[in-house]
């Protein structure tokens, strides 16, 4: 074992980890959660990017197509349809 590893193992919590292991919300990158792109503090994630199965806001998804189409590849974030009408 590396001593980075006993470092973290031996660490007290910090105030996030206890906030998310004491509630349900979705975390960064899930449904409904924060934003997948660390750079962005936008809730409500709703553009699943079915590359890496991670969850994105209206702006960086449409950010992370328009960088794809340039490039001539496929869109990889699609809008998650459940909860639209």
């Amino acid at each position: 074992m590396s001593p980075g590893n006993v470092w973290r193992d031996l660490r007290p919590e910090g105030p996030a980890e206890e906030f998310w292991r004491s509630y349900t919300l979705p975390r960064r990158g899930e449904y409904a959660g924060l934003c997948n792109n660390p750079l962005c503090p936008t809730t409500g994630a709703d553009w699943l990017n079915r590359v890496n199965d991670r969850y994105y806001c209206d702006d960086c998804a449409r950010w992370i197509n328009e960088a794809c189409l340039k490039q001539g590849i496929r869109k990889h974030c699609e809008l998650h349809v459940e909860h639209h009408f």
